[in-house]
């Protein structure tokens, strides 16, 4: 097991409540990118990413942790798994997306809304949805207020992820 020095993303975004510096944050937001998207692309879904299932090193490599109840992607796959983490049901709700609490089917596009969730954290020091569950916010029509200090084109990619209807989202981490 890797010996991590640096701290959880929940931690960092604690010490940082105004937000951290948006060309820390960019580093970090890509890298989580990467490792769900490598996840994805070999048919896992994380299922309960949220920050302090990430970690950040001191030199500034992300990390993600915490794969235990990650799920296949595949009905196949999953089908053919004799134990299925998911059934456990142990969602965090403020990073689960719409369709996850509501015992849908993992896909990639809920690993991206938690994601989002993270990114914007990071950039902003809070919740999008004051930590509203996804059910929550899509219920009362809310909308995350725009990061303007992070540019139109990084905002646009960000606001995609938090679309509280999986449809709209990105499909999965490479995506984003």
């Amino acid at each position: 097991m890797e010996l991590l020095d640096g701290m959880p993303l929940d931690t960092l975004i604690r010490a940082e409540p105004g937000g951290i510096a948006p060309e820390r944050a960019r580093g970090i937001i890509r890298g989580l990118a990467a490792g769900l998207a490598y996840a994805h692309t070999r048919g896992i879904v994380h299922c309960d990413f949220k920050p302090g299932n990430a970690f950040a090193t001191r030199e500034g490599a992300a990390k993600i942790l915490d794969f235990g109840i990650a799920r296949l992607a595949s009905e196949a796959d999953r089908a053919a798994d004799a134990f299925d983490a998911g059934r456990l049901s142990a969602l965090t709700p403020r990073y689960a997306s719409r369709e996850m609490s509501q015992g849908g089917q993992p896909h990639p596009a809920d690993d991206v809304y938690a994601l989002g969730l993270v990114a914007y954290e990071l950039l902003s020091g809070r919740h999008p949805y004051a930590g509203l569950p996804a059910r929550d916010a899509a219920a009362r029509g809310l909308r995350p207020a725009p990061l303007k200090e992070i540019g139109r084109r990084r905002w646009r990619a960000i606001d995609r992820a938090l679309e509280l209807d999986r449809t709209r989202r990105w499909p999965h981490a490479q995506a984003f």
